[in-house]
C-alpha cells in the first residue's frame, strides 16, 4: 500500500515539474496578457463598429465603453472608443451620440459624434 501511494506522489510530482501540471501543455501562452488585444486593453487599436439591425436596434463591437441616458421617453446611448479607425483616419478617439427618437429603444440614428486623437497603447501602433 505504501507503495502505490508513494508512486502515486511520485507521478503527480513529476507531471507537474515536467509539464507544468498535469492537465495543461508545457510552455502555454494562452493566459498571458496581450496588450494589444482589444478584449484585454480598451487602450488596443481597433475599429469602430456599429450597426442598426432590422428591427432598429442599436448595437455596436470592441468599444472601451458605454453609458446609457433614460428621461421620460428621451432615450439615448453614447458608445466610446479610445484608439480606433474611423472614417479612414487611424488610431482617433471616437465618441458617437445615438438617439432614440422613437422612444422605444427601436428608432435610433446618430446624434452626435466627437472624434480626436487617441489614447493609444503605443507598443501596438
Amino acid at each position: 500500500m505504501r507503495v502505490k501511494v508513494l508512486l502515486t506522489v511520485l507521478a503527480i510530482v513529476c507531471c507537474i515539474t515536467v509539464y507544468g501540471g498535469c492537465g495543461g501543455e508545457s510552455g502555454s501562452d494562452s493566459d498571458e496578457y496581450d496588450p494589444c488585444d482589444i478584449d484585454e486593453n480598451v487602450y488596443a487599436p481597433t475599429k469602430v463598429k456599429w450597426w442598426i439591425d432590422d428591427e432598429g436596434g442599436l448595437h455596436w463591437k470592441n468599444a472601451a465603453e458605454s453609458s446609457e441616458f433614460q428621461s421620460g421617453n428621451d432615450y439615448a446611448i453614447t458608445v466610446v472608443w479610445y484608439c480606433a479607425d474611423y472614417e479612414g483616419k487611424e488610431n482617433k478617439y471616437v465618441d458617437l451620440s445615438f438617439w432614440d427618437w422613437e422612444g422605444d429603444g427601436q428608432g435610433w440614428i446618430l446624434e452626435d459624434e466627437y472624434v480626436s486623437e487617441g489614447i493609444c497603447e503605443e507598443q501596438c501602433l
